[in-house]
């Protein structure tokens, strides 16, 4: 886990240079279609870095449940390991998440609003999109909310039935956490449609 997540930190560096590296070219650059390259180049990393920074929060998230409970349950428990390991990663994924948002700037040209609720931010950010970024937007979060609620979480219920039926394990909350995240993406299924039907 500690690799992994080691791996993904060293990928969002390596896209934030690519990325910052683009933007400080476009300054210099006087032809329309390499300016445009340029910024799609720059884009595209800064996307790929935000993705890299959230993907490490899953095996962080999979340590914190099994290897450090784990390394806290041995008879030989020595807490500066455990906890060092448990610190390391914690700071790896805070400054990844800083030089993420201080890359925003690098990008837009504008920070992130710092303590802004989601709203603000999501009315922030789609200022920040043309149309067409707007529209692959729309379409690829509908498509994420069918393909969770038709397939994802079907899948994921079925599994648990399995695991527990082979396995005999207490998976409550693991249900409870399925549970929780379905019920708010069909709950706001239900925003939508008072939105649009008013």
């Amino acid at each position: 886990m500690i690799v992994a997540i080691f791996l993904l930190f060293l990928g969002t560096l390596y896209y934030l240079h690519i990325s910052r590296e683009s933007m400080s070219r476009l300054e210099k650059m006087e032809d329309d279609e390499e300016i445009e390259s340029l910024e799609q180049a720059g884009n595209r990393a800064y996307a790929l870095a935000g993705i890299l920074t959230n993907l490490m929060q899953i095996p962080f998230m999979f340590y914190a449940a099994t290897g450090f409970t784990e390394g806290i349950r041995h008879a030989d428990f020595n807490i500066l390991p455990v906890f060092g390991k448990f610190f390391f990663l914690v700071l790896l994924i805070t400054v990844a998440s800083i030089l993420v948002r201080k890359g925003f700037k690098t990008v837009n040209g504008e920070e992130l609003p710092r303590y802004s609720n989601v709203r603000e931010t999501r009315d922030f950010l789609m200022d920040k999109m043309d149309e067409a970024e707007k529209q692959i937007n729309y379409e690829e979060n509908f498509e994420l909310v069918m393909k969770l609620v038709s397939f994802i979480f079907p899948s994921i219920y079925i599994g648990l039935i399995l695991l527990n039926l082979l396995f005999q394990l207490d998976m409550i909350l693991a249900w409870i956490a399925v549970s929780v995240i379905y019920l708010y993406v069909t709950v706001s299924q239900y925003k939508i449609v008072k939105r649009y039907y008013k």
